[in-house]
């Protein structure tokens, strides 16, 4: 949720990622990968992928208070989970404060290339410059709906965000899908 937002805060600031946010990701996310959710709450992103990327395999889910059985419980802060190294990439969205989410993007980014959503503001603070030696990747989803059954968007525009360790040189910036292009991937990949 974003920081200009007037509605009641949820607990934890837990809003599940809605799968239009997913759809701008697919162009750059291979057919076959293995991947790790870090912070999966309920399991949104893994439900999407799991229609998205058919051929993706997971080899993990954690979140510090996991909200459903197939997720395991892991503070990312103090623990590492043992698969996380093992994947190709992680893909996530991260807690947006600030507090914790440089300490995650390095965590995670030391074992693996992370995907994460993050407002889209975020890379043009001061507090960014450090971690956007290491972004190779920003890709624009625009605003979005995070409380199902309402009919109001959030505040801020989000982006994902490709942080890879191993990454030198400039980050790649690519703008919003259209709106044809985000209905024929919704057309390709939702089944009814």
């Amino acid at each position: 949720m974003g920081k200009r937002s007037d509605f009641a805060r949820v607990e934890r600031d837990w809003y599940p990622t809605p799968m239009e946010a997913m759809l701008p990701l697919l162009p750059h996310l291979p057919q076959r990968f293995d991947w790790f959710e870090p912070c999966a709450g309920d399991g949104a992103i893994v439900r999407h992928m799991k229609v998205f990327r058919p051929e993706a395999r997971l080899i993990g889910a954690t979140d510090i208070h996991p909200m459903d059985d197939t997720i395991d419980k892991c503070d990312l802060l103090t623990e590492t989970p043992p698969d996380l190294y093992k994947a190709d990439m992680a893909i996530t969205n991260l807690p947006w404060d600030r507090k914790i989410l440089h300490e995650l993007i390095v965590k995670v980014t030391t074992h693996t290339p992370l995907w994460t959503l993050l407002d889209s503001n975020w890379a043009n603070t001061a507090q960014a410059v450090p971690y956007l030696e290491f972004c190779s990747k920003i890709v624009q989803v625009g605003r979005l709906k995070w409380i199902p059954g309402t009919k109001d968007v959030g505040k801020d525009d989000a982006a994902f965000y490709l942080f890879d360790a191993n990454h030198c040189g400039a980050t790649r910036f690519y703008g919003r899908m259209s709106r044809q292009d985000k209905a024929l991937a919704k057309q390709r990949f939702v089944v009814d």
